[in-house]
């Protein structure tokens, strides 16, 4: 009981909307093709390492440590300059000691279909400029 919930249910439209009119392939294909490109750009430099599986049927989201330095600092430093991401162990803690990260967990990003590759570029440079710093 109660009063309906308009703006959700107008939300939700919107964004079905939204997805039909782009089709999920191509939203899929544009944000692995963005994680492609961090992947890259991150993995040249030795101070940065990369947690990311290019497979045929992939997640797009990756993760990134600067070695030796704390999570949690490095996604200060991003957030200072603008950029939102995750830090930490991203509640799996098991796959941090796996990957031997359960010191300073990781840094996750997601780029979604609003992303495009001139603001990834800049969020490549900002993580070369603070693990080249550091």
């Amino acid at each position: 009981s109660g009063t309906v919930n308009f703006p959700g249910i107008m939300g939700i439209s919107a964004g079905i909307d939204f997805i039909k009119a782009r089709g999920t392939d191509k939203i899929y294909n544009h944000e692995i093709s963005l994680c492609k490109r961090v992947h890259d750009c991150l993995k040249a430099n030795p101070k940065i390492s990369v947690f990311w599986s290019d497979d045929e049927v992939c997640a797009p989201v990756i993760s990134f440590l600067i070695k030796g330095v704390d999570s949690g600092i490095v996604a200060e430093k991003l957030n200072e300059r603008g950029i939102a991401v995750r830090a930490g162990y991203h509640c799996s803690p098991f796959a941090h000691k796996t990957l031997g990260t359960s010191e300073t967990g990781t840094v996750r990003i997601s780029p979604g279909i609003a992303v495009n590759n001139r603001q990834i570029d800049y969020f490549c440079n900002v993580v070369n400029s603070i693990a080249n710093g550091i």
